[in-house]
């Protein structure tokens, strides 16, 4: 980018959810740029530590110094502020651009704000989430999602092209528009869409409360769940969007209330009449996803020497299965996928299982990758928690060997090694080896396996090394001192592939479910006799905390039968009598049950040698 578009320093003033995952999305293309970041310092130390920036500082112009493009990704009213705050430091032809969610306010004050020999694009990405902050910050999120780009005049196409650029090379799509034109379009989907949710949210608590009934609750799905996830929003984030769109958002709200009362008028007079609604809106969905399905790829001109305007060519997308996973290109999660899926998937990489979980729940991924047990170490608990909160669900199983190996730069022997890097799981299934052939060594847990390979490569530093898989090791073209460390030679870790989606697959043949008992005599018994009376095999269970309650346990259970399979429904019927609480964590084909078979073969074949 640095050569393209000649941003040498890049500042980001506000490294929160939008400012942070900007900065992962344009280090990740490999770019020789800085990336500074101006926030509180607590906040700058953890977007250092996350990838999101090179460094920072609290004073912001200290940060702005010499910056080619400054991107202030802060609420709109704060914006407004720092317009004020920085003009009369920047450098000539420095960019400047903005988050903002409205543009007509934030074009005016900088058109009067900013010198003459600075140019201001405005901008917008459409993408976001209900959580916010450097923690929520993720590298995918701009991924095929439009960005919208306002320019205040003809004259600065070069500083729209560059722009255009920018917003490419961090996967999303860019869409330009007037100021006033982008304020009524983002009122009709986004503020009205976010009014919406907090009103049925309300509407719902004020039912409950009125007829003191927590039922209104119990039986939300799906549908309320994905309707009102955005009710969990801030206000501070709308407070100054519906205070410089307020115009547009109630023009829409005006045409909203309208299209209900035209519903009501059919409920009451000829509910049949709906149908049209239905098909119509079926419809404008389907065009609505094929637009939306189409894949900008932005060309340059041959002939466009002067940095004019990118053309952009639309083609259908005809796209592999998007597959999330926790960590780098390279990690054993990685390998469960290729496993699962083979080699025709895009892999998405993530910074935490939690960001895995919402990229599949907010259909940025098709399916997820998460480790649920180590035969070496047991049950991963965080993943077990996301299990039990989440509403995903596991479509299959992957059994992984998992052979670690001891990996350094070239040129690194044994004798200089003097820290170790890895994923705190890999680490403590090598302790053994670590105590006998490097009890001086520091031992440092990291977030992953393949990311510990990939950050030795990028240091310095070269008395590192990382724990991690052949696989990492010759993606990162490093040197692998000693293979198979792990302590348990018959180490493997059992991975689900989640999705959005209860399988109705008829070949499944295993079941995971929790669920939670009164603490009574005989409880669990009550229920593990549904599985025995209908020669069900369980094959796990397992209890933890539900975090809710002190001293209160919910119980995790794998049995072997697909619920397509009559006596996995009614032993599931029967159980819930006797549970507090019932919930399906997935059907799928099992590999432990293939590999059970195989144990079973082998023993017939030895008996009768």
């Amino acid at each position: 980018m640095s050569e393209e578009s000649g941003f040498k320093k890049i500042t980001i003033i506000g490294v929160g959810l939008i400012g942070g995952s900007l900065g992962m999305a344009i280090k990740a293309g490999s770019i020789n740029v800085q990336i500074v970041g101006v926030d509180k310092l607590k906040i700058i130390d953890k977007a250092i530590a996350l990838g999101a920036i090179d460094k920072g500082t609290d004073n912001m112009l200290d940060g702005i110094q010499n910056a080619d493009l400054i991107i202030i990704a802060t609420p709109i009213g704060i914006i407004l502020e720092i317009l004020a705050k920085i003009a009369p430091h920047l450098k000539e032809k420095c960019l400047v651009t903005d988050t903002g969610s409205t543009k007509t306010e934030i074009m005016k004050e900088a058109n009067r704000i900013l010198p003459s020999y600075v140019e201001f694009i405005g901008g917008h990405p459409m993408a976001g989430s209900e959580r916010f902050g450097i923690d929520a910050a993720n590298i995918q999120l701009f991924k095929n999602k439009p960005y919208i780009l306002t320019s205040q005049n003809k004259s600065n196409q070069k500083a729209l092209g560059k722009m255009c650029r920018v917003t490419s090379m961090i996967g999303a799509h860019v869409l330009k528009m007037k100021a006033e034109e982008h304020d009524r379009i983002t009122a009709a989907v986004s503020h009205l869409p976010q009014l919406i949710a907090i009103s049925l949210m309300n509407l719902l608590g004020f039912l409950a409360e009125k007829e003191e009934n927590e039922n209104f609750f119990k039986a939300t799905g799906s549908a309320f769940t994905d309707m009102t996830r955005i009710a969990s929003s801030s206000f501070d984030i709308w407070k100054d969007i519906y205070g410089t769109n307020n115009k547009s958002v109630i023009e829409m709200i005006d045409k909203f209330k309208k299209y209900l009362d035209k519903i009501e008028d059919k409920l009451k007079n000829n509910p049949d009449s709906l149908e049209k609604d239905f098909i119509q809106a079926n419809n404008l969905k389907k065009h609505s996803n094929k637009i939306n399905s189409l894949i900008k790829e932005p060309l340059r001109s041959k002939d466009d020497k002067k940095d004019k305007e990118l053309k952009i060519k639309y083609q259908e997308s005809n796209r592999k299965k998007r597959v999330a996973f926790q960590g780098e290109r390279g990690a054993f999660s990685e390998m469960a996928a290729v496993r699962f899926f083979g080699n025709s998937i895009d892999l998405l990489t993530c910074r935490s299982f939690e960001q895995v979980c919402k990229m599949v729940a907010d259909h940025e991924a098709d399916y997820g990758i998460l480790p649920v047990e180590n035969s070496q170490t047991g049950s991963i608990n965080k993943v077990h928690d996301l299990l039990l909160n989440e509403s995903l669900f596991a479509v299959g199983e992957v059994i992984l060997k998992v052979e670690h190996c001891l990996i350094v730069k070239e040129g690194t022997d044994f004798k200089d090694v003097k820290k170790i890097y890895s994923h705190p799981q890999a680490l403590a299934q090598c302790e053994g080896y670590f105590s006998e052939n490097l009890p001086a060594c520091q031992i440092i847990p990291v977030y992953d396996t393949a990311g510990s390979v990939k950050m030795i490569k990028e240091s310095d530093d070269t008395k590192t090394a990382a724990i991690a898989s052949h696989y990492a090791a010759d993606l990162y073209h490093m040197k692998i001192l000693k293979s198979g460390i792990q302590d348990n030679q018959s180490n493997h870790t059992r991975f689900f592939i989640i999705s959005s989606d209860l399988s109705r697959d008829s070949k499944n043949n295993k079941t995971s479910i929790i669920f939670a008992v009164i603490s009574v005599p005989g409880a669990i018994y009550k229920c593990l006799k549904e599985l025995a009376v209908r020669d069900i095999n369980l094959s796990r269970l397992e209890s933890r905390p539900s975090k809710r309650e002190l001293w209160e346990y919910v119980f995790y259970m794998d049995f072997e039968k697909g619920l397509c399979e009559k006596e996995a429904r009614e032993a599931l019927e029967e159980m819930k009598r006797n549970t507090t609480f019932l919930k399906i964590i997935g059907t799928y084909y099992s590999e432990t049950s293939i590999l059970e078979k195989a144990r079973n073969h082998l023993k017939d074949l030895e008996k009768n040698l």
